[in-house]
């Protein structure tokens, strides 16, 4: 199974990533997206609630943090464990709940 999830989470979004965190407490991992390059405010918000295993791994020797980071794609490996893969890094979660995308565009 290696089901292609990324139009579906940025469906109206560009791929650009604003803000991505990981409260281990809270077992979350929030990722938002931005509108377009030029603006940088905030269009989508994945929830990704119930991670039971993180795996992170960067991409990059040397993480260049002037380079906007993006995402490439968020694909399902199975049914619990999602793969997201962006410019400088690759995250696989194994997760309890489905992803939860909001729409926080600023009107």
């Amino acid at each position: 199974m290696n089901k292609d999830i990324t139009g579906n989470l940025l469906k109206g979004c560009s791929p650009y990533i604003g803000k991505m965190v990981y409260d281990v407490a809270d077992r979350t991992l929030i990722i938002e997206c931005v509108d377009n390059v030029k603006n940088m405010r905030p269009a989508k918000r994945i929830e990704l609630s119930g991670v039971v295993k993180y795996d992170e791994e960067n991409l990059d020797d040397v993480l260049d943090d002037q380079l906007l980071d993006s995402i490439i794609g968020i694909n399902w490996m199975d049914d619990k464990k999602l793969c997201i893969h962006t410019e400088k890094k690759e995250i696989i979660l194994k997760l309890e709940n489905s992803p939860r995308v909001i729409d926080i565009k600023a009107h």
